[in-house]
């Protein structure tokens, strides 16, 4: 929306995901719009969420880009929210180098997003009209063929990594120092990212680094960004405790689909000891 300015809520420091209560209290007469993020493939509650929306009468726009795959209510993530978008950056396990994917049940916003991402083209009777003013941001055939290709495997994508998820769990039991996230409540974690919560997190993460475990941070503070400090429209909604334990705590540690047990065990093992040097 032009001219909005945009206010920040925090999330739940065991979840990741945005505070519900706290998103409550922020909407506003002024509020158009909610855009909540399904961080690492965790789904969100949309029976708190539409609640909301239903309440004030807004739209819910979902950050999905990890969350392929994930299920509320054995729903998919892409079908609760007005648009969801989902990313296909190399990073996600299922990419197209760059880019990224929309879903909408609503004719006209599709229509608008497909004529907006090829310089504002549109068809008026049979003949192709610039509508609007848009950008080059389409995904090139070429690309999109790797995409679907990898779209009729994602069944077998995703059970494998929930698969090696369930491991990795079952092997941070007994580990002293780790905290797991909370998965949603009738949620299925896609589990794009597998996080642990430790404190120390960044003496860890260079050892760990040392040891030849690619291990990586989970996620930024927004307030200590420059490019928000900046931006004196920004409202940031309290002290954001659960956004910087997630920006200071979070660890993601390696997961890919050729990872074997004997990989995961090392990972765990790795991290017992490294723990254990540091403490916690």
């Amino acid at each position: 929306i032009t001219g909005a300015t945009p206010v920040f809520v925090d999330v739940d420091h065991e979840t990741m995901l945005i505070d519900y209560d706290q998103l409550r209290k922020k909407v506003t007469p002024a509020t158009k719009a909610l855009v909540p993020v399904s961080l690492f493939g965790n789904p969100l509650d949309y029976d708190r969420l539409n609640r909301i929306k239903q309440e004030f009468e807004l739209r819910i726009v979902e950050d999905a880009a990890c969350a392929l795959s994930a299920e509320f209510r054995e729903i998919p993530t892409g079908k609760h929210a007005d648009i969801t978008v989902f990313s296909l950056h190399p990073r996600k396990f299922v990419t197209t180098g760059e880019g990224g994917l929309i879903t909408t049940d609503n004719d006209e916003w599709a229509e608008w997003i497909k004529s907006y991402k090829r310089f504002g083209m549109a068809m008026d009777n049979n003949s192709t009209v610039f509508k609007r003013i848009g950008t080059n941001s389409k995904l090139s055939d070429i690309l999109a063929a790797v995409g679907v290709g990898q779209m009729h495997q994602i069944q077998e994508l995703i059970s494998q990594r929930q698969k090696q998820a369930s491991f990795y769990i079952k092997l941070l039991r007994g580990v002293d120092g780790v905290c797991l996230p909370k998965t949603t409540p009738h949620g299925k974690h896609s589990y794009q990212s597998f996080c642990v919560f430790v404190t120390k997190r960044d003496c860890i993460l260079e050892k760990m680094r040392s040891k030849s475990i690619e291990v990586q941070i989970g996620s930024y503070f927004l307030p200590d960004q420059l490019a928000f400090k900046n931006f004196a429209g920004n409202q940031f909604s309290n002290k954001m405790h659960g956004s910087l334990r997630a920006s200071t705590d979070c660890l993601v540690l390696p997961l890919y689909h050729q990872m074997t047990k004997t990989d995961q065990e090392k990972v765990v093992s790795v991290l017992q000891k490294t723990i254990d040097e540091v403490g916690f």
